[in-house]
């Protein structure tokens, strides 16, 4: 009866409307009247919500069930929780926005590691996930193929991104790993003059421009000629190039597939948009690629540029799987690149000291061998110094995450000692920062925020365990899918370019 008079009373809320489309009749002295069948159907309608609502809640029961049994069994216990105020955890949503608006989304993120722990449970807006920052609960999530995967990732960037391996997992992905991995090994790769041509177009640019330069798109662009160089045998040339040429629209083309990609992954579960056609942006990519690759395909065998490319296509006879695998790894090797060369800067201009011995060692290298080979490199061994303490403070890859693919477990970080097993249900999330833990003082000692690239060469607590040695530090991650434009595209780039900086009077 309250549920029909309420109903009844609908019609007064909305105001007067037209006769055809109201849904109550006005009957004897003015009183509404609304026909039985309407109520019926409104009726069944609430009940059929009512009745989803309470079996949603009966199955979540029984999982939630299920899954205590197995942790149970397994031997596993609760790990902290992060407690929110708001239900759904609006209110860590609300402190992660304002942080990212303001730059500091990392410290945020840091932050609540502080307060809960090096491994915890939390809630924003779905089923509990997991997040850590302890280096053999990492290993154990990166190790275990089968037991984690990439997904939601892959199903998110793959329909702009094409397939390649970045978004392929299983038998596929190990295929195109082997494969990328031993062309990357040519003999022609072994010296930096593939990036060369990108390096002179940027300081030719910086010293054309004369006063105050704001390095950091500048990066990108040189990271972009330089990968492109090595991928296809010809560089963009977005440095130099007229915004109406082939290569700017190429470079403008990637950033906004980029930014698409990024906008689609963090909005995995909620994207409505992914119905509508390919942007411009996409086509303009696609066709400049496809145009790229059979131009450099037709040049002459023994091109030592094409070799990557001509290999990759040996392997790969479809030119549209060729073309996605060539702009997975451009995606990769771009970002992280631009991402530790901007960092760099940014920290060797703010400690003068550091740039002034770089300087001193990059001079003698430079005199004992001009030709400036990679084995060369690796013995400079403040360079060294220096790319790892920025990595440490700021990876390209701050976060990243793995989704149980079956029922599994971590090693550590549970009960009250935490230091019992994690169970992970099927199809949850494993969130780990490496922005946090590269902070540890733990891990780093007590000066773990500061730059100071010496530490390096010290007795760190991070050497004195096997585990934390390897897992600890991880700015490309580790393990099966470690990041392979580490070795080939990032460092060299940067130790190219700070070779130059003798010639940089003024940074």
């Amino acid at each position: 009866p309250r549920l029909q008079a309420t109903l009844i009373s609908l019609p007064l809320y909305f105001g007067p409307t037209d006769h055809n489309f109201c849904l109550a009749s006005t009957g004897f002295y003015g009183k509404p009247h609304v026909d039985g069948a309407m109520i019926t159907a409104i009726s069944c309608l609430f009940l059929w919500m009512f009745l989803g609502a309470l079996r949603s809640l009966y199955l979540q029961w029984r999982r939630k069930q299920a899954n205590r049994a197995a942790s149970y069994h397994r031997g596993c216990l609760p790990c902290p929780k992060l407690k929110n105020k708001m239900v759904f955890g609006f209110d860590r949503i609300v402190q992660l926005l304002l942080a990212g608006r303001n730059c500091r989304q990392m410290a945020s993120i840091q932050s609540l590691f502080c307060e809960v722990g090096t491994t915890f449970e939390h809630i924003l807006l779905r089923n509990p996930d997991f997040a850590t920052i302890e280096p053999e609960n990492i290993a154990a999530v990166l190790t275990k193929d089968k037991d984690f995967g990439i997904e939601p990732r892959r199903a998110a960037i793959q329909p702009i991104f094409w397939d390649g391996i970045f978004t392929q997992e299983g038998l596929k992905w190990s295929h195109s790993r082997i494969s990328v991995r031993h062309h990357l090994q040519y003999k022609y790769y072994g010296t930096l003059e593939v990036f060369r041509n990108a390096v002179d177009d940027l300081i030719r640019v910086v010293r054309e421009d004369g006063g105050l330069v704001d390095l950091q798109p500048l990066f990108y662009r040189l990271s972009l000629d330089a990968t492109t160089e090595f991928l296809f045998g010809e560089s963009v040339r977005s440095l130099v190039a007229s915004k109406e040429s082939n290569g700017r629209k190429f470079a403008d083309a990637f950033d906004n597939i980029q930014k698409q990609a990024m906008q689609r992954l963090q909005r995995t579960h909620f994207d409505l948009l992914s119905w509508l056609p390919p942007s411009q942006a996409w086509k303009n990519l696609s066709y400049i690629t496809d145009h790229m690759i059979e131009r450099n395909l037709s040049r002459e065998a023994d091109c030592e540029k094409t070799l990557f490319l001509r290999a990759m296509a040996r392997e790969t006879a479809d030119r549209a799987a060729l073309k996605g695998q060539l702009l997975n790894i451009l995606g990769a090797g771009r970002d992280t690149t631009a991402c530790l060369l901007s960092w760099a800067f940014f920290l060797l201009v703010r400690h003068p000291q550091v740039l002034q011995k770089l300087r001193t060692e990059c001079a003698s290298t430079a005199e004992f061998d001009p030709a400036l080979s990679r084995t060369t490199l690796k013995r400079m061994r403040y360079l060294q110094n220096v790319l790892k303490e920025t990595l440490r403070l700021y990876p390209p890859i701050p976060v990243n995450f793995r989704t149980a693919s079956k029922d599994t477990m971590i090693p550590t970080g549970g009960g009250q000692s935490r230091t019992s097993s994690i169970f992970i249900p099927k199809g949850r999330t494993v969130a780990f920062c490496s922005y946090a833990m590269h902070r540890r003082q733990d891990l780093y000692g007590t000066d773990s925020e500061l730059f100071r690239p010496e530490r390096w060469d010290e007795d760190m607590p991070l050497f004195r365990d096997p585990i934390n040695a390897k897992w600890g530090y991880i700015p490309f991650g580790v393990g099966p899918r470690t990041c392979l434009g580490s070795e080939n595209l990032a460092g060299p780039n940067l130790k190219w370019l700070t070779l130059t900086c003798p010639q940089w009077t003024s940074l």
